[in-house]
């Protein structure tokens, strides 16, 4: 049986542990990557490198990039492995992003890590924004079948009472 454990409630001790579960995650990662870089620099997989990665559950875009940040800190990269999926991690770190709270422009590598998590954060919310938005379309479009199934059925209606009335002769003249 698995045993649980208790945290202490004291929130400097829980600190201390977060901080320390950080830095071994940065350098879990570092090490990560040099084991990465060494299977592909010697071909230990045969040609075999992407079918690998998948069997390891890893994306090849972020295999190919872990560990080779040697310059940004380990609470950098912890935050950009959690960046959304969608965003190349490489085009981020080389790119300018505007920091939130004040406006400015900076580079992953002259950002403090509280900015990044800023810039992450809007990232994410500007993500779950395009996702509602899409919703709410489809939400409107649905609310708008019935009206579009009415109208088509009026004019199919109103079309066939033309038909009925022998005014053939006019539809095909005029293109109906």
């Amino acid at each position: 049986m698995f045993k649980t454990k208790v945290f202490s409630n004291d929130l400097n001790i829980i600190t201390a542990e977060i901080n320390s579960y950080k830095q071994v995650a940065g350098q879990a990662i570092f090490e990560i990557g040099r084991r990465l870089k060494h299977v592909k620099e010697n071909d230990l997989v045969h040609g075999e490198w992407i079918k690998w990665l998948e069997n390891m559950d890893m994306d090849r875009h972020d295999a190919s990039n872990v560990g080779t940040y040697p310059h940004l800190s380990q609470s950098k990269i912890f935050q950009l492995i959690f960046l959304p999926s969608n965003i190349n991690k490489k085009e981020f770190i080389n790119s300018s992003h505007q920091i939130p709270s004040t406006g400015e422009t900076k580079t992953v590598d002259e950002m403090t890590v509280r900015e990044l998590r800023e810039v992450k954060k809007a990232l994410k919310e500007a993500e779950q924004d395009k996702k509602k938005e899409k919703v709410t379309f489809l939400f409107l479009f649905l609310r708008m079948l019935p009206f579009c199934y009415l109208f088509v059925f009026n004019y199919t209606k109103a079309t066939l009472g033309y038909l009925k009335n022998g005014s053939v002769s006019m539809l095909i003249m005029y293109g109906a």
